[in-house]
Parts: structure tokens; C-alpha cells; sequence
């Protein structure tokens, strides 16, 4: 249990400076983005009480000045990148534990190569749809081409799932890794 202690701090830390870089970045790179062409209309905002959704869209008149100017989009890929940096910084976190018990050196065959291993492809899966969805949001593309593009990074990190249920399989009682 004291072992997982330094990780879920290094985690909360990190969700906490996340959050607020999130929220900060939101804010100024917004006015970026709708500068850009980057925007649309909020469609539930500022509409009369008792109008028609379709005739509001029709005669597009609109009560307040934030809806007139357009709301940023594609915002979501502020939130991503931060989000996969906090992933990127937290890599050597779960392995300082393993560094420290050992001293200063660490031998190659105690380190978990395949746990590391499954957070990197991961996170390249992460960081592909994260690319994906702002490509998306900028050249419109179509589902036919969208649809082949995470291929790549999903198939790594589901062959690296497949190749530790097979480990697991493969192990026996006197094995040295289970004890």
C-alpha cells in the first residue's frame, strides 16, 4: 500500500495542475481559435422564450452579442494535449518506486518493459484521436477516411494486451516471476 502512495500523489498533483492549465488555456486560446474561423453558434443560447428552433435558425437573429460572434470550436483539443503532456510527465512516476527500492542501479531484467510498453501505446492511441478529432474539426473529413486512421495505434496496444494473456497463460507454479 505505501507503495502506491507517491504515485497517487504524482497523480493528483498532476490532475490539479491539469485542471487549471486547462482552464486557463481555454480562455486565452479561444478568442485564437474564433479569430481563426474556428467557431459556430451556439445553437440552445439566446433564442426567445416562445420562438421555433427552426425560425430562429432561418431568420438568424440573434439577442445576445456572444452568440452573433460565434463560439470557439474545436476547444477540445486544448484540453487533449494538456491532458497527454500530464500522461507524458507522468510515465516515470509508477517506475521511481521500483528505482529507489534498488538502489542506484537497476537491472534490465527486473524492469517491467511490458507494463511500459501498454502506457506508451496507449498513449500514442490517446494522442491519434486527440490528432484525429482536431483534423476532423478543421478539414471536415469524411467518415470513409476517418475511419481507418486510428487503426495503427489500437492495433499495437491491443497486440500488446493479447501477448500478456498469453503470458499469463504460459506461466507455471515454479516460475520465477510468480513467485
Amino acid at each position: 500500500m505505501s507503495s502506491a502512495l507517491p504515485a497517487l500523489g504524482a497523480s493528483v498533483a498532476l490532475a490539479t495542475c491539469s485542471g487549471l492549465a486547462t482552464a486557463a488555456l481555454v480562455a486565452r486560446v479561444g478568442p485564437a481559435f474564433v479569430s481563426k474561423g474556428l467557431k459556430g453558434v451556439d445553437m440552445l443560447k439566446g433564442y426567445p422564450p416562445n420562438s421555433s428552433h427552426l425560425a430562429m435558425c432561418v431568420r438568424s437573429t440573434r439577442p445576445r452579442r456572444l452568440s452573433r460572434a460565434g463560439r470557439p470550436e474545436a476547444m477540445g483539443v486544448v484540453g487533449a494535449s494538456v491532458y497527454v503532456l500530464a500522461l507524458s510527465l507522468f510515465v516515470p512516476v509508477p517506475y521511481s518506486v521500483l528505482l529507489a527500492r534498488t538502489g542506484s542501479g537497476l537491472d534490465p531484467t527486473e524492469f517491467p518493459h511490458h507494463s511500459l510498453a501498454g502506457y506508451l501505446a496507449s498513449l500514442l492511441s490517446l494522442l491519434t484521436a486527440t490528432l484525429l478529432g482536431f483534423l476532423d474539426d478543421v478539414f471536415d473529413i469524411r467518415w470513409r477516411y476517418k475511419l481507418p486512421i486510428p487503426g495503427p495505434p489500437s492495433s499495437s496496444a491491443s497486440q500488446l494486451n493479447e501477448q500478456s494473456l498469453r503470458r499469463c497463460r504460459c506461466w507455471s507454479s515454479t516460475s520465477p516471476a510468480t513467485g
